[in-house]
């Protein structure tokens, strides 16, 4: 965690996770991305699908970091939503990033559902020819039934699910001695988690909500945090 200081951003960006560590996430996955970042490079390209909040953004950014920054080259191309559906651009720019060489190279689709079918279309033989330097990964809210099957079978496909809520309760813990929040201010994290522990049926039940929702309960409570000047 970062070391407590005045921020103006929300705790949520603030102590967005650089590390798997500081992530919640259900032991299965972590294991799994453990296993890629113990690689040189990644194994395989990824679809990683599930609802906002969960981390998709997230762990693509510590594989980015992790794999692809070592040497300080631009080898990492993010694909934003607005650009995604863009046929003209993939073609040139997002192929070229592919194509290029010496060393490895990683596009990350930010919204990988707004790709049309001429974009996806557009990236088959590409992710194929590159295979040997470059990897893809695509990040999806949902495991869209109109996603090219071609480009799906040469991915591990995961589903990001919501995170268990011990390890939701982990982070917070953190969070809340990151921000000098007392013991005694235990109320604030009973309030938080027992909101938390009854939206685990839906997509409200990730890491952004929680410290949210834990940031608003300190805010409006008699107990102020202590922090280190």
């Amino acid at each position: 965690m970062n070391p407590p200081r005045r921020h103006t951003v929300g705790w949520a960006d603030h102590y967005r996770p650089t590390t798997l560590k500081a992530m919640a996430l259900a032991p299965e996955l972590r294991q799994r991305f453990e296993w890629y970042l113990a690689s040189e490079v990644l194994p395989r390209s990824l679809l990683l699908h599930g609802p906002s909040g969960v981390g998709k953004t997230t762990i693509a950014t510590i594989i980015a970091d992790t794999l692809y920054a070592s040497d300080g080259l631009p080898r990492v191309r993010r694909v934003k939503a607005t650009e995604a559906g863009t046929v003209g651009l993939i073609r040139t720019g997002v192929i070229d990033s592919m194509r290029a060489e010496p060393g490895p190279r990683l596009v990350i689709f930010e919204e990988a559902s707004e790709l049309t079918d001429e974009a996806q279309a557009a990236l088959r033989v590409p992710m194929e020819d590159y295979a040997d330097h470059c990897r893809v990964i695509f990040l999806m809210n949902d495991r869209s039934s109109t996603f090219d099957d071609a480009l799906r079978s040469r991915c591990d496909v995961i589903e990001m699910r919501l995170p268990p809520l011990a390890e939701c309760a982990r982070i917070l813990g953190a969070v809340l001695k990151a921000e000098g929040i007392p013991p005694v201010a235990s109320e604030v994290l009973a309030r938080v988690t027992a909101y938390f522990a009854a939206a685990s049926t839906d997509n409200k039940r990730d890491l952004r909500t929680l410290l949210a929702d834990a940031e608003v309960a300190v805010a409006t409570s008699p107990i102020r945090p202590k922090r280190s000047s």
